[in-house]
């Protein structure tokens, strides 16, 4: 599952968990490897409200910047481990 949460810093940021059963679930945020952009980059002060996109030409993982989205979009492509 991939959620937002507020940094101690007060961003906004992705976290990460997963679970077997979908009750139990296990924080791996450090799992997650997408970070906020550098300053003055359109998703410096947040990465939040993601959308996950599986298909057969990769998984996606579509997600807004600053503003809520109000910067720009962007989206992440899952390697293969």
């Amino acid at each position: 599952m991939w959620f937002g949460r507020r940094a101690l810093s007060g961003a906004y940021e992705l976290g990460y968990a997963t679970s077997a059963d979908g009750i139990n679930w296990e924080r791996r945020d450090q799992e997650a490897h997408l970070e906020r952009g550098p300053s003055g980059a359109w998703d410096s002060e947040m990465v939040g409200l993601a959308g996950l996109l599986e298909s057969v030409h990769g998984t996606f993982l579509f997600y807004n910047g600053n503003g809520y989205g109000a910067t720009g979009f962007g989206v992440a492509v899952a390697e293969e481990l």
